[in-house]
């Protein structure tokens, strides 16, 4: 029995292993299997300072002028802001819009 334990053990971690190895296309963009358009990018930005439904509101807001982004989800328990995004969206300007509203970007 801990025979058969230790061979699946060792099996799953090589199997493990393989599958989130550096030749593994999901590795390059974790984020890429979240775009809904051809051709989008998706980008995570860590935001501090967010702590209620009315800085979703503030956040949107202030992105929803941006041209290129296409989707935005801000997670305020992860400290998240994820954007998808055109490939020639200025990201410069949607950190700047969110810095404007009052939120640290780290």
């Amino acid at each position: 029995m801990i025979k058969l334990l230790i061979g699946c053990f060792t099996f799953t971690m090589i199997f493990m292993l393989t599958a989130c190895g550096e030749d593994n296309p999901t590795t390059a963009d974790p984020l890429a299997h979240l775009t809904t358009v051809p051709g989008s990018e998706m980008t995570q930005l860590t935001v501090k300072g967010m702590t209620c439904g009315k800085c979703t509101k503030k956040i949107t807001e202030a992105l929803s002028d941006i041209d290129g982004i296409i989707e935005l989800e801000v997670d305020i328990k992860g400290d998240t802001v994820t954007i998808e995004h055109e490939t020639d969206t200025d990201l410069d300007k949607v950190k700047s819009a969110i810095e404007d509203e009052g939120y640290t970007i780290e």
